[in-house]
Order: structure tokens, then C-alpha cells, then sequence
């Protein structure tokens, strides 16, 4: 071998690697230089590893994640809602009217008072904006916007809009608030936990009809002071009545020690005003919710009727987490009442543990529930959620029967799994650094056989600067077997880069098209410097 010296010792043999120039062999470079060299080789290796990691996986999904053009020429459309760019603005919740018409719910800067408040969006099916028959905005910037300004005496910064539905021509959104100037820190998820929870109420025309309080400011100083919303549910109880009523039905959870899972049930009138029927209450199936285990609530959903005189099954969907363990997913079934149903899983509750990650979290967050085709094939019950392992940070789904039953031939031993995009196992990137986390915040539709979960990745950096990042996320899952169709991040523009960007909710436009609503944040002078903005962009997945 040239430049190899052969030593006629038991030692192995020394390559010394000569430089060569035009002129042909140079003098041996003196070793600390040599070594100063070498050091620059390894760190501009590095480098390019670095840039290399970060370009293959935007390469390789790019196949199965792209943008639809029929949506505001296939771009992000990045909304200020008429005013300056508040540091914390983020698109949370989308709903589709009759007629085609999209309306994005925002936490957005308020213009006048500066805190935080609720804006709403309106564009026509191609992005173009929309007019609001009554829109409401302090500077008057623009009919397509409805800025809200709480009439409450104590203003709020609000945190986060957990739910949004539809009934008839009204809109409710599920808020958490605080009183305190608390911002949330950091994009595009802030804190969940909150001074108050509040149900708003609007005509689809924009105008504001009500401001419910559901949780916050206790009378009783021993009461919990901080919640956490979870979701709400509209039904009609009684579909053989001459004059049927609305309820709205209430999960969440509240903490004062312990947290405990909470349920409530509302009559609504046509002002989109509530009126208690049962008051928040904590729901601890065959008392596996007591003190000192905990029991968080993020989800509701609707099921079957016994009969059309009866309201609809209620199912509850969370996590539990005993004192000194760890957390897994909650699943429950309720009555009107937010009684446990004996005929659900044990007690009224099913625990599903993902047990191939060493000490996983669990968290439900998404529950959703598809109707059968009658009393032979009552409906399935699927919760999905983060689990952040060890060495295995990803997201978990199962599928429940009817009467609880963990459906074993879903996934693998009746769990699904996906992880981040640049990582197709455990033993992929995400166990290195911080690892790379998936975030699940409401965001699920279904498609045909399919479900389709917006959320985010998050990651762990260390250069140029030691922080996290996130990236937008797109996932379908097969809902007969739990396999991965497809998932891809969703970069915001080709060239541009952001640090942080993410996916809070979607709806199906057809099958395979979604339009997805959430927030981007781009730096500005500095890598934590930067402004979240409500960004909302149609895909198409393959």
C-alpha cells in the first residue's frame, strides 16, 4: 500500500497519508497541524451530514404528501386577520359550511387590548376570502374577519381552542382561557392548562351570540383553579319528540392535587345560551380514577341510540396515569348522566397499554367513532395519541369494540404505531439528541377506509443552536388493519425555511384531498426569534 511503512514488530503497520499537490509528493505535514486539519474535516463532515439528514427526508415524502392546487394556487395561506402579526398567533380548529364556504378559528392578537382573543376566517372552497354578512373587527380591517372581544368584565388571554362545531346555523367553539396576563410561550402548542374554560357562541352570519363559562373562578376557594378542556358533543336526545331540544355535552379535566376527569351536559337554546342539567362532575369508573391516580380527559364522542327516544352512547377518551407510574389510554363510556356504563370494557373503561417502548408516556388525545350498519355490527371506537418512550417517540392508535374489547388482529397485538417520517422504526433517529416527538392536537377526519391525522413532529437540535424544532405532519392509517398508508411532513414553501411550523386540524374536501389549518413560525434575526402566523394549505395524499 502506498504510503504504508512495514514494521518487522508484532505491531501493526503505520499509514501515514502523504499530501500530493500538482508537482507531485510534499513533506509530511507536522502532526498538530495535521490534527487541525483533521478536526476541520470532521466538523465540515458533520455539516454536511447534518444538511444531507435534513434533505433526504423532505425527498422521500415527497411522494406521498403534496400541495392541492385548488386551494390558493397549492400555497400556504398565511393569515394576519387584518392586523399586526401577534407573536402567537396559530390557526387551531376548521370547519366547512353549507355551501362550501371554510371558516378557521384563530387565536390571534386582539388590536385593540392586545390580548389574546378568537378570530375567525372566512374563504371560499379556492382560499379567496369571504365576507361576513356581521363581521366584527376594533379598526374595522376587513369583512372577512371576526375578532372576538369577551363582554366579561375580566378579560382573557385566550390559550387554545380545543373544539368547533356546527348545529344547524350557529357555531361553537370550545375555549381555555386565562384571566392572568399568562402567555403561552414558545410554537406552535402552548401550555394546556388554564384559569377558565368558556363555550362560545356565533352565527354562521358572524354576529356573537354568547359567552358561556363552563369552568374558572370557583366560589369555593378549596376548588380546583387550573383545567384543561377537552371536547364537546351536540345531540338531539329525544328524535321522536314534536319540539327536540339541543344538549351539549363537556369533557375536560380539572386540577387541584390530583387531575381529575370531568364530564358536564348543557341544554342549549337558539341564542347558543347553556343551561346546566348536570354539573362538572369527575368520572371514575370502577374506581380507577380515585386519589392518588390521575385522570385526564381530551375527547368526546357520539355513538348509536338504543332507541330513537334515547340519547345517543357517549364515549370519553384520555389517558390515566397512577401515582409513581407511568400514563396509558383511557377509554370510557358514559350515560347523559356521565355514568360509567357496566357494559363497556371493566367498569365502564378500557386501559391500553403500548408496552414495547421502556417507560412510555401514553397520552389520548383524538377519539373517534364510526358508526356500524345497526345492532350486528355496532359502531367502532378508535383512540389514538402520543407515546413518548425511551427510544420509541411516536404516535399509538387502537381500536375498540362496542363493548371495549381491544381488537387484536389491529397493528400489531391490537396497537398501531407510526413515527416520524425520517425515522420508519425504533432504532431510527428519534433516539438520538432530544429525539423527535409526534404531537397529536385534534386533528382527525375520516376518508373512505382510511383515517387521516394532522399533528406535528418535533425535534431536538444542536446546531446551529441547541433547541427544537417542528415540522408540519400529515398521517393516514388503515382503520381495518392499523397499517401506515402514508405520512409526510409538509415544508411551507420550497427555499423558505421556518422553525417551527404544525397541523391542528383538517377536513376532507375528497377522498384523498384534505385542507389542513395550523401555524408557521419564521426567524427572524436569530434561530428562537420569530413570529407564529395562521397558515392554512390543501394536500393530497397518495
Amino acid at each position: 500500500m502506498a504510503g504504508c511503512k512495514r514494521r518487522r514488530s508484532a505491531r501493526p503497520r503505520i499509514c501515514r497519508h502523504r499530501a500530493v499537490s500538482s508537482n507531485g509528493p510534499t513533506s509530511r505535514l507536522p502532526d498538530p497541524v495535521q490534527r487541525e486539519r483533521n478536526e476541520i474535516e470532521h466538523i465540515l463532515l458533520a455539516l454536511l451530514l447534518y444538511v444531507v439528514g435534513a434533505l433526504i427526508p423532505a425527498a422521500a415524502i415527497a411522494e406521498d404528501v403534496v400541495r392541492d392546487p385548488q386551494f390558493h394556487a397549492g400555497h400556504f395561506l398565511v393569515d394576519t386577520f387584518g392586523g399586526g402579526i401577534g407573536q402567537f398567533d396559530r390557526g387551531q380548529r376548521l370547519l366547512e359550511l353549507p355551501g362550501g364556504d371554510l371558516v378557521v378559528a384563530a387565536v390571534v392578537r386582539h388590536p385593540d387590548s392586545g390580548r389574546y382573543t378568537v378570530g375567525l376566517a372566512r374563504y371560499a372552497a379556492d382560499g379567496s376570502p369571504r365576507e361576513w354578512l356581521v363581521p366584527s373587527h376594533p379598526f374595522g380591517a376587513g369583512k372577512s374577519y371576526v375578532i372576538h372581544t369577551s363582554p366579561s368584565r375580566d378579560r382573557y388571554d385566550v390559550k387554545y381552542i380545543r373544539d368547533f362545531k356546527l348545529w344547524k346555523d350557529v357555531l361553537y367553539l370550545l375555549i381555555s382561557a386565562d384571566i392572568k396576563p399568562r402567555l403561552p410561550r414558545g410554537a406552535p402548542e402552548p401550555f394546556e392548562k388554564a384559569d377558565q374554560v368558556y363555550v362560545l357562541a356565533f352565527e354562521v352570519s358572524g354576529k356573537f351570540l354568547q359567552e358561556n363559562p363552563i369552568r374558572g373562578v370557583p366560589a369555593d376557594p378549596y376548588a380546583p383553579a387550573l383545567f384543561a378542556a377537552g371536547g364537546i358533543a351536540l345531540y338531539t336526545p329525544d328524535l321522536t319528540s314534536l319540539s327536540p331540544a339541543l344538549h351539549l355535552a363537556y369533557s375536560g379535566t380539572a386540577y387541584a392535587g390530583q387531575a381529575r376527569a370531568e364530564y358536564a351536559r348543557y341544554a342549549v337554546d337558539s341564542t347558543g345560551t347553556l343551561s346546566e342539567i348536570v354539573a362538572p362532575t369527575a368520572v371514575d369508573p370502577a374506581g380507577l380514577c380515585g386519589a392518588p391516580t390521575d385522570c385526564e380527559f381530551r375527547a368526546i364522542g357520539l355513538g348509536g341510540r338504543p332507541s330513537p327516544d334515547q340519547p345517543p352512547r357517549i364515549y370519553l377518551g384520555g389517558w390515566l396515569k397512577p401515582a409513581g407510574d407511568t400514563a396509558d389510554f383511557l377509554a370510557v363510556q358514559v350515560d347523559a348522566d356521565g355514568v360509567p356504563a357496566p357494559s363497556f370494557g371493566s367498569g365502564g373503561a378500557t386501559i391500553v397499554d403500548f408496552p414495547a417502548s421502556p417507560l412510555p408516556e401514553e397520552f389520548g388525545r383524538l377519539l373517534t367513532v364510526v358508526a356500524g350498519s345497526g345492532k350486528a355490527e355496532p359502531e367502532t371506537i378508535y383512540l389514538a395519541g402520543e407515546i413518548n418512550g425511551t427510544c420509541a417517540r411516536g404516535a399509538g392508535i387502537v381500536k375498540l369494540s362496542a363493548d371495549g374489547s381491544v381488537d387484536p388482529l389491529f397493528g400489531v397485538d391490537g396497537r398501531g404505531r407510526w413515527f416520524s417520517p425520517d425515522a420508519s422504526s425504533p432504532d431510527g433517529p428519534e433516539c438520538l439528541g432530544s429525539g423527535n416527538l409526534i404531537r397529536l392536537r385534534g386533528g382527525v377526519v375520516l376518508d373512505g377506509d382510511r383515517l387521516v391525522f394532522a399533528g406535528l413532529r418535533e425535534r431536538g437540535v444542536t446546531w446551529p443552536a441547541t433547541g427544537v424544532e417542528s415540522d408540519a405532519l400529515l398521517t393516514s392509517i388503515d382503520r381495518r388493519s392499523g397499517e401506515v398508508k402514508a405520512k409526510g411532513l409538509v415544508s411551507y414553501e420550497a427555499g423558505a425555511r421556518t422553525r417551527d411550523s404544525g397541523l391542528t386540524d383538517l377536513i376532507t374536501t375528497r377522498q384523498g384531498a384534505y385542507i389542513a389549518t395550523g401555524s408557521i413560525r419564521v426567524p427572524l434575526w436569530s434561530i428562537p426569534a420569530g413570529t407564529s402566523q395562521v397558515a392554512t394549505v390543501a394536500l393530497k395524499m397518495n
